[in-house]
């Protein structure tokens, strides 16, 4: 990092919100349309926060001179000019930014202080195989997934996960590395060699590939890819005030996809993939009481919840869980894009797990399909491509509201021959929709493809604060309730 970058990263000045509430959305039900306003930076006022610098040992060994207080203020409206909030914790008190476009510096706000991001050499387990040192590299924006940004509930720590890379390309450098918004250090609880098939000598490699912290802020839980225990899957557990992990399970059971969250008794939700397409996936629940406690398995058993459908004809990509509501939402696909949604209650025996809903073309709103519904969607396609007639609208990307009792669907449209892709909000209980506007018209890319790399996520919702990639760029709004 040079010095004017330094200075200009240290100077950005963020306070939070505190307080998060959801607004009465159920009123834009009765309005006919969710109108949304553009906020500045999250809703975070940009002026003189406390700013938490690095300690004096990273300066000496970085070899970068530690700025003064009047080079700080001297650079305030250039840093100004050019900063992106990507990430907002579910608490609303603390966020992830980023200067210097994509690939800049990334830094912290967590209450009244900002902290830049610097990788910590006192903290955590050493980086044996350089994995933080290459994220630092590239840029720890530039590796936000699909699954976007991983918080603990208070605010203070966050994980940055990426499935996608990790199983379809087998970088293996994604260690279970946590971002202390107060302090600005990041640091590695474990380390895992980054070859699957390690040479002579070399430990066996691995990497995570889905986090969730627990409720009480206590652990970080993580889904890992390698050969650690008995099977190629596992589940890890670290105790954050004490750096002790351990394992929980380890088996070859294909419990590895986002996301990984917490039930409302202790246990936890993952999808269940298959290699054999003419199988069906499911929803896997990963909870205490194996049969090889105390042994290289781990503790904790794997029971699974399979779809109805085989894979070919029901593959889902997403799976969201709400504890504060109950819902769990599922986006599938047939082909590279969501196609139906399925809602269920994990907590209660998954309710409801075997009904899809699709989206109709002509009153954009969901109906229910339950069973064998090849007909159904083969009749969207012609020769491997959507008909342009077609009964059903295919969605591309979903995302539960903060108190899980609302979705943001994005869908695509056609018309004219050209292609948008507008959102719906849709209430889970009733699957009612209304029109999602207040955007420039045909601003959106379509999220989850090739098109939307820049943020991968594409949208983001927390806090009563919404994240969408519009027009290339990562912009914040809230929903105009007349608050």
């Amino acid at each position: 990092m040079t010095r004017i970058v330094l200075i200009l990263v240290l100077l950005l000045a963020l306070s939070g919100l505190t307080a998060c509430a959801e607004g009465p959305l159920d009123a834009l039900f009765e309005a006919g349309q969710a109108v949304l306003v553009e906020t500045d930076h999250a809703g975070f006022d940009l002026a003189n926060c406390r700013i938490v610098l690095p300690p004096d040992e990273y300066f000496a060994n970085s070899g970068t001179p530690k700025p003064t207080e009047d080079e700080l203020k001297s650079t305030a409206a250039a840093l100004l000019a050019n900063t992106n909030v990507f990430s907002v914790s579910p608490a609303g008190v603390s966020a992830l930014a980023v200067a210097g476009g994509t690939k800049g510096t990334v830094f912290a706000l967590n209450g009244d202080s900002l902290a830049v991001l610097f990788p910590s050499e006192t903290r955590g387990v050493s980086d044996q195989y350089g994995n933080m040192q290459m994220l630092f590299k590239a840029g720890l924006r530039t590796r936000i997934s699909d699954e976007g940004v991983v918080w603990s509930p208070d605010g203070r720590y966050a994980v940055i996960s990426n499935n996608r890379m990790v199983m379809q390309s087998m970088q293996l450098i994604i260690d279970p590395m946590v971002i202390d918004t107060a302090t600005g250090e990041v640091f590695l609880t474990a380390t895992y060699n980054n070859r699957i098939f390690a040479r002579e000598g070399e430990e066996t490699g691995g990497a995570l590939t889905a986090a969730c912290f627990s409720r009480d802020g206590r652990y970080l839980y993580y889904s890992f890819l390698g050969a650690i225990g008995q099977g190629r899957y596992a589940l890890l557990r670290c105790e954050l005030a004490t750096g002790n992990t351990e394992l929980l399970w380890s088996g070859d059971d294909m419990v590895y996809y986002p996301r990984l969250s917490e039930l409302k008794d202790g246990s936890f939700l993952i999808l269940s993939d298959v290699k054999d397409s003419s199988r069906p996936m499911g929803v896997a629940r990963l909870a205490p009481g194996g049969l090889l406690s105390g042994l290289s398995g781990g503790a904790w058993r794997v029971s699974t919840a399979a779809f109805d459908l085989p894979m070919q004809l029901w593959r889902v990509t997403q799976l969201d869980y709400s504890a504060d509501s109950g819902w769990a939402l599922c986006l599938g696909s047939a082909a590279s894009t969501g196609y139906a949604l399925q809602r269920f209650r994990p907590d209660e025996g998954c309710a409801g797990i075997e009904q899809r809903w699709m989206l109709r073309a002509d009153t954009h709103e969901f109906v229910p399909v339950e069973g064998d519904t090849t007909d159904v969607f083969s009749s969207m396609f012609f020769e491997g491509h959507l008909k342009p007639d077609a009964e059903y609208l295919m969605m591309l990307a979903a995302q539960l509201s903060p108190d899980g009792q609302y979705a943001l669907v994005q869908y695509r449209e056609q018309a004219g021959g050209s292609q948008t892709y507008p959102l719906l909000l849709v209430r889970l209980e009733d699957m009612k929709t209304v029109p999602v506007t207040g955007l420039p018209e045909g601003s959106l890319p379509p999220y989850h493809t090739a098109l939307s790399y820049r943020y991968a996520p594409g949208m983001e919702w927390s806090c009563g604060q919404i994240l969408l990639m519009v027009d290339q760029d990562v912009r914040s709004y809230r929903f105009d309730t007349g608050n």
